[in-house]
């Protein structure tokens, strides 16, 4: 706290980095919406403009791009079913289908109010709590990974609690797509059958896009071509109530503590912690069965955790010179083509850029809200569209946002081989959250187990005999052991209905 009187002012306050601020968040707002694209990309292509500046205004523009950028992806999410991100899948669930039911007002806004609110979360963690969080961050080692990516599979399986078997099936072909490639440990093959675009694996942007936005265009072609949603005035209005903001206010500060683990964990990131937050807004959710209808909350959940991300990605960053995030790489890059140097030193030798990027996050953040209220609602108006025109105009995006993702061919007929597959899948009630959180995680999954049984020469007690591996089997026990009990709970009381 005590930086805030020692901090010299003058090195933000001025036209330059307000300017830049400005600029940064509007082309994060651009790039997060773009499909395909996302933070790091943006980072990577304002990395000569933010060579030729002072790194204070470098500074500033970088942060309000990333930050911008993570809430950018709900944009198309919501308005077009198309994520941005892929930290911004779990806002297709309920946004898409409350824009589509006549509200894209209303959807915009939770996206926006939650992602904001999940910004300020992360930035009070990371302004305040560096050091002595960094602390507990840096003793995460493979086995505590692996238990992370095991314990997102599991909790994973109360998004579809319709049909359990079916969800296991879709993490069970997430996980086996996500070995497709080279082998992390060996350099062989997996899977490839002689295809070298596949030895990086199925590119997950092209995967999601082909998921969510070529299945919708089908539906769109299959349904009524000329039909199309007219909201009210009043529904297309970016705002909500006082009581319509504390009624996701319990799910947006859970969910931001979540994205903050996420964010200073090495190698989890926005994906992760949108679908574990979306995931436990159900489980802990009184009425389960409004999720994917357009629930307020599931949109809270997710946008809060992802933007949450950022200030938990610098974390680490400042302290110990360990990227959060590939965005977080990226901007490490930009800092030492200015000659600074991140890491343990970078606190004790020039505190003030480490206090620039704190402020710098702070109006970032008021940045992304206040510009975001004043474009938002000429995304919302897309919906106005009917099909037969919104529907080209999303195959476009979707194909556009397939090839810029690696700039290559084969990745879009990777996306329309996506999109026509889980067309189908969905039918039959296979779980696309379930599929998606496995193949995000299937890289930390296996590397993390194989690295462990490496460290301990294949003994298993590794991952009960270190306090933070214990801690999360007992998260673990608990929450499947209370899921079991309220099953019991809730099984008597229909047996009791039913004797009555």
């Amino acid at each position: 706290m005590s930086w805030l009187f020692n901090y010299n002012w003058s090195l933000m306050l001025n036209p330059l980095c307000f300017l830049m601020i400005a600029f940064g968040t509007l082309i994060g707002l651009l790039i997060g919406a773009l499909p395909g694209l996302g933070p790091t990309v943006g980072i990577a292509l304002l990395l000569p403009l933010s060579a030729t500046l002072e790194p204070v205004p470098a500074i500033a523009l970088l942060i309000s791009l990333y930050m911008a950028a993570e809430y950018g992806g709900a944009i198309t999410a919501v308005v077009m079913g198309i994520p941005g991100t892929a930290a911004a899948v779990p806002t297709v669930f309920d946004g898409y289908p409350m824009a589509k039911s006549g509200k894209p007002g209303k959807a915009v806004a939770y996206s926006l109010t939650a992602s904001t609110i999940g910004g300020f979360f992360g930035w009070i963690v990371v302004a305040f709590l560096t050091v002595p969080l960094a602390r507990v961050c840096i003793k995460f080692s493979d086995p505590e990974l692996f238990l992370i990516a095991l314990f997102g599979l599991l909790s994973v399986s109360g998004l579809s609690s319709a049909n359990l078997s079916k969800t296991m099936v879709s993490i069970l072909i997430g996980l086996l797509l996500g070995t497709v490639g080279l082998d992390t440990f060996t350099g062989v093959p997996r899977f490839c059958r002689g295809i070298i675009n596949l030895y990086d694996g199925f590119d997950l942007v092209s995967v999601l896009i082909g998921m969510f936005a070529i299945t919708e265009v089908l539906n769109m072609v299959l349904s009524d071509f000329s039909v199309h949603t007219v909201p009210k005035g009043e529904d297309m209005k970016v705002s909500l109530s006082l009581k319509e903001t504390r009624h996701i206010m319990p799910t947006v500060l859970k969910s931001s503590v979540v994205g903050t683990i996420c964010g200073i964990v090495p190698g989890l990131g926005g994906g992760v912690a949108a679908m574990l937050s979306y995931s436990e807004a159900k489980r802990s959710s009184k009425h389960p069965e409004t999720f994917g209808t357009g629930e307020p909350i599931g949109i809270a959940a997710s946008e809060s955790a992802n933007n949450a991300v950022v200030g938990g990605a610098l974390l680490p960053f400042l302290t110990l010179g360990i990227p959060g995030s590939s965005t977080i790489a990226i901007i490490s890059g930009a800092l030492m083509m200015q000659g600074i140097t991140p890491g343990i030193t970078l606190m004790r030798d020039r505190p003030e850029l480490v206090y620039s990027i704190f402020v710098a996050l702070f109006f970032a953040i008021i940045a992304m809200y206040v510009i975001g209220r004043f474009t938002n609602s000429l995304w919302a108006r897309v919906l106005v569209l009917p099909n037969n025109i919104l529907a080209p105009i999303v195959l476009l995006l979707a194909l556009l946002g397939a090839y810029a993702s690696r700039g290559y061919v084969f990745d879009v007929w990777v996306c329309l081989a996506s999109g026509v597959a889980w067309w189908f899948l969905s039918k039959v009630g296979f779980s696309r959250a379930a599929f998606v959180l496995a193949y995000i995680l299937s890289d930390l999954f296996e590397s993390g187990f194989r690295r462990s049984l490496q460290l301990s020469y294949g003994s298993y007690g590794i991952f009960v005999s270190r306090p933070i591996c214990v801690v999360f089997l007992c998260a673990i026990a608990l929450i499947f052991g209370g899921r079991y009990v309220s099953g019991l709970i809730k099984k008597r009381c229909e047996q009791k209905k039913e004797e009555a």
